[in-house]
Formats: C-alpha cells, structure tokens, sequence
C-alpha cells in the first residue's frame, strides 16, 4: 500500500528510520513512522492522520515487554508466531494474511491490517502537571501546575521544582499528595521529581524504566499481601479515543472506561495523562535470609504477612530459597548500618567504584558462562547455579524466625532503591498469577518435574524462579504489631477500589501469589525455552492461574489451534500460540466489558496493534 504523505506540522515529530524493537530484542520491526508528539495536540493530530489514512498506531514506552504485545510483523530469530503469519524464509519475517478472521463490528479493520501499525511514543510527555496535598479526612490543598479541567488536562507546564521546592517540600502536616502527570513520563524520572518534593510510590515492581501509562496499562504489581496492583494508586485517567477526543475518567466518572484504561494493554486508546496517589517519602528496613526448599511449606502460612514486602527467590537446583523481607521503617529512624549486612553501606568512594566494578566484570563472567553452558553443555546449568548460589548468598544467615526483628540487623534504604531488582540481561519473562493457597502444592509438584527432566537430559530452567504477591481486596492501611523502629501502620491509602477489568489478580482471593520464570537469551543468543515453558503454564493452568499480560507466555493448541498452523513437530521451539479460550473463560464478563468499552472507544480499530497477539489470546 502506499504510504501517506505526512502532514507538515506532523514532520518535526515524525521519523521513518527508527528501528522498534523490545527492550530484550526479542522483536523488532521499522515501523513506516514513528511519532514522538509533545503535547495533546499532536497526539490528536497522529490519531486523526492514522484514522483517516487507514493506519493503526501501537503507544509505546520503553517496550519492556519481551512479547509481541507491542511490536508487530516482526523480524525475530527468537519466536514464531501464530496466527495468520508465516516466515518467507530469509530471516523469518512475518506478516499478517489478508484473509485472517476480522472483528465484523469493526470498520475497515481488514484494510487497517494490511498496513503495519505506526509506533508513537510519548518520551516528551513527561511533565508534572497538577499536585493536590491532603490530610486524612480533612480534605485537600491544590498546588496546580498548569491546570486540569473538566475534559482535558493542560499539561504543557512543567514544575518548577527550583522555585516551588520551598513552599510544597515542607508540608509535613499531609498525609499524602495525589498528582497528576503526563502518561509518558518514565518512573524513574517520576521517582526522581518525587524525591525532591519528599514524597514517594506507595509500591513499586522491580524497574524504573517503564513510562507511568505501561506499567498501569500492563497489570504491573509489586510484593506485599497489604497493598493490590500498582493500578489500585490511579485515581483519574485521560484517554484519547479514534476520534481524538479525550475522555475523563475515575472510580465515580465513566467508572467503566476507567476500569478498562486501568489494564488497558494499549487497545483502549492513547492515555495522556493520570493522576495517581502517592505518600511521604520513605525508608524500608529489609534483610536477607536462606532456607532449605523443604522448609518453605513450614513458613508458607504466615510467610506473606508476617512481613509488609516479601520477595522469594527459588533456585531448584540448590534446593534452597532466598527470601528477602522489607519493612516500612518510621521516619524517625534513619538506621542506615546493621550489624550483618549483605550488602554494606560503603561510604568511602573509592571502594564504593571497586564494588561497581567488580559486579560490572562479574556479570560479564556469568553472561558469558550462561552463554556457553546455554548453547553447548546445557546439562551443566545445575552446577552453574550451584556456583552462582553459592557466590551470592554463601555468607547470608539462614532463616530463624518470621518474627522478632532486630532493627539494627537491617538494610535500609530509600524505598525506590530496595524496590529495584536488576534485571541482568536479555530474557524472556514468563509470569503467571495463583491462588496462594495452591502454592505450596504448585512449587513441589514443579520442582519434581524439573527434577525428571534434569535426570532425562530433557531441559532445564535458568534460576532463580521467583515468587512475589499481590492483593486485589484490600484497599487501605492496617494497623499491626511491630518492632520498634517500624511502622505499625502496613499497606497503601489507595487510589480506587475497583481496580481493572482484565487485572491478573484473583478477584475473590485475598492474596495472588505470582510465580516468575525467567530464560536468559546471554549474548543474544535466541534460548530455546519451549519445553521448560509449556511445563511451567501447565501446571499454571492446572492451579487455576492467569498469565502476566505483558509476559512471554507461550500458550497452547488446547486453547487455541489455528488451521494455518504447520504442525511443527519440534515442542522446544518459541512458537507463541496463545490461550484464546483459557482467557475468555477464565475473565468472564469481565473481558466482554472491556471488550464492550474498547468498542465504543475505537470503533475503527485504530489502536488494534499485534492483531495476531490480540486474536490469539482472546481480546477481540
């Protein structure tokens, strides 16, 4: 098809040699134009010259998701995908067929996909635009930086921080600041405006390098049974639909279009802007313990709560788990030393430039080790994370008690920095949500199974496998027996209580365990993960579970079996098949009110980018 002429106010925004790709390569494509607007206009502007020519636009941030979720007709060494799409044999380049099944309630959306989408991303929407400073039950104060009205948010002004720093950093006697920024500021930028005003995330995940509309748009959580996914902290969202109009929208206005953006997966329309709820900036006191795999089911009961944060890392092949606990310190405590630190408080620089440098050369070992075992000696993974275990958490205690914490034994850091988790190298992500309950039952029978396929020379997984929780039923904070020097006041004053339609978390349960498997592509070497993944999402599906949205789950024919499939006999290839029918099941009327909304907001099919992704797993 041929391409449209851009408009010329659209060219100073546009490019057409930007190479999109995941941020762990898994994809990649060159999009025929890549905006990058700066303001609500030229968002409208993009809609309106994509509605009107036939196009389709996928909003980006950073594109941490290892997926085709938003990166189509992609060039991969990685993946297959399915349906509708083949390889032309040279670099297996795929493309969606022309007569691939179409939702008939959308018009034009057959000519719309011979079309690849367009990329926009909102890097220079990344302003703060409104602060509202309020105490418990007594209101609010607003501090507008620009002005948010009715329908649509002004959110060109940027704060001053140098010049307003005075008058807001110092309002001790607020409990809390709800804030509205524009939808592509990163939150690592966000975190770092946060900190210079005294306020911080009330629950993050671990990274900072998505923009604030992924990581609502995509289900993300953090770790704690006290606080529900980090979408539960938006109070108001603004959305663009096809037509360019942008609709307001929070738990009391357009209540349903508010529950679609929450988990919106990029298909509702373009987020401009959201206000979310945010706290005091503070410290999380956390330590480091090891126990035997056998000993988990022992603590399981009161693992998740004896804590506020809790984080597992399991490493079957040592049959040993590492569980770190985070505790919210109060803000009189500035406890920043302990007695049996795994990771020391260095305040001498030159040893502190020793440290980095020794982790930076000891990740280019183990990536370098990974990559060998990986493509060559796979049967020697086992000893490679003997070693690894042992290198990193050989010193760290073993577990005595969940109870009982002596401070002074404590990290503590700035909530932001314990959060964080590195992320290492180029992965695939497999992430699935279950009832906890299943838990103890789940990881022994997985661990039997990675025990048969290790003894068979079959395959194996790159650990650790990692275990987090999450609780979609609680809403606000609760009062708990605690040690002196940490809080007694456990879990978020959060920002709605409905939550998104196609959250992962099980709705009626009081805390979803979710269970990480992670592959590593070391030196973009394309890991063939097939086997250990289907394995894994078996059992996922067995124990009632849901797949993290913006995951690289795999699926299968069970749940969706496409007639242009080739039949591949090879069960360890990446072929991403999808869970159609699981999905649809298993959300209900939930997804067809997300469905319902999606219509109404684009009844165009503008913003229906990764067709294929989007059929297979059940959403049109």
């Amino acid at each position: 098809m041929q391409l449209p002429s851009l408009p010329s106010s659209l060219v100073p925004i546009t490019s057409t040699k930007h190479i999109h790709q995941t941020w762990a390569k898994t994809f990649t494509t060159k999009p025929d134009y890549y905006f990058q607007p700066r303001n609500v206009a030229e968002v409208r502007q993009v809609v309106n010259f994509a509605r009107e020519n036939g196009a389709r636009i996928v909003c980006v941030g950073s594109v941490h998701s290892p997926s085709d979720l938003a990166v189509e007709d992609s060039k991969s060494r990685d993946n297959k995908l399915r349906p509708g799409r083949k390889t032309d044999g040279d670099g297996e380049t795929y493309s969606i067929k022309e007569d691939e099944r179409t939702d008939d309630k959308l018009v034009g959306l057959d000519e719309r996909l011979k079309r690849t989408a367009w990329v926009m991303n909102l890097d220079f929407m990344d302003k703060i635009v409104d602060i509202s400073w309020c105490e418990s039950g007594k209101g609010r104060k607003s501090k507008n930086i620009g002005s948010v009205d009715n329908n649509e948010p002004n959110i060109n002004e940027k704060i001053d921080v140098d010049s307003s720093i005075e008058n807001i950093k110092y309002c001790n006697d607020f409990d809390y600041a709800d804030i509205t920024v524009q939808a592509g500021i990163r939150i690592y930028q966000l975190n770092n405006s946060l900190a210079s005003l005294g306020l911080a995330f009330q629950n993050l995940g671990n990274i900072t390098d998505q923009s604030i509309a992924g990581l609502i748009g995509t289900g993300s959580h953090g770790s704690t049974a006290y606080q529900g996914p980090l979408d539960r902290q938006v109070l108001e969202l603004w959305i663009m639909d096809s037509q360019g109009e942008v609709w307001h929208c929070s738990e009391l206005k357009n209540v349903e279009l508010f529950r679609a953006g929450l988990v919106s997966l990029g298909k509702i329309g373009i987020i401009v802007a959201v206000k979310l709820r945010f706290v005091k900036k503070f410290k999380i006191g956390y330590r480091i313990d090891v126990v035997g795999f056998g000993e988990l089911s022992r603590l399981w009961p009161n693992l998740w709560t004896a804590s506020e944060f809790v984080r597992v890392w399991w490493y079957p092949y040592t049959e040993k788990c590492v569980i770190w606990r985070g505790w919210k310190m109060d803000n009189n405590n500035n406890n920043g030393s302990g007695k049996n630190k795994l990771i020391p408080a260095i305040s001498s620089l030159v040893k502190k430039l020793i440290k980095v440098s020794a982790t930076a050369i000891w990740k280019v070992i183990h990536e370098v080790l990974l990559y060998i075992c990986i493509r060559y000696y796979p049967s020697s993974l086992p000893i490679l994370s003997r070693y690894v275990f042992w290198k990193e958490y050989g010193k760290a205690p073993a577990l005595v008690s969940l109870y009982g914490i002596d401070t002074d034994e404590l990290t503590v850091k700035d909530s932001t920095d314990a959060f964080a988790v590195d992320c290492l190298y180029s992965q695939y992500v497999n992430e699935w949500a279950i009832p906890i309950d299943d838990g103890v039952n789940f990881l022994e029978t997985f661990n039997n199974v990675i025990d048969e396929a290790k003894n068979n020379n079959q395959w194996y997984i790159h650990d650790p496998v990692e275990l987090r929780c999450s609780n979609h039923s609680i809403n606000e904070q609760v009062s708990v027996p605690s040690s002196e020097g940490i809080t007694s006041q456990w879990g978020a004053t959060a920002g709605n209580s409905v939550g998104g339609y196609l959250d992962a978390t099980q709705k009626g349960k009081e805390v979803t365990l979710y269970v990480n498997l992670v592959t590593y592509r070391p030196l973009g070497y394309p890991t063939k993960h097939g086997r250990a993944s289907r394995a894994f999402e078996s059992l996922c599906v067995e124990h009632g579970g849901l797949p993290h949205w913006a995951k690289n789950f795999i699926g299968s024919k069970e749940y969706y079996d496409d007639d242009n499939d080739d039949d591949n006999d090879d069960d360890d290839d990446n072929r991403l098949i999808g869970y159609r029918s699981l999905i649809i099941e298993r959300y209900g009327d939930d997804l067809k009110q997300w469905q319902k909304v999606r219509l109404e907001m684009d009844r165009q099919g503008v913003f229906i980018s990764s067709y294929g992704w989007c059929l297979r797993n059940g959403l049109l």
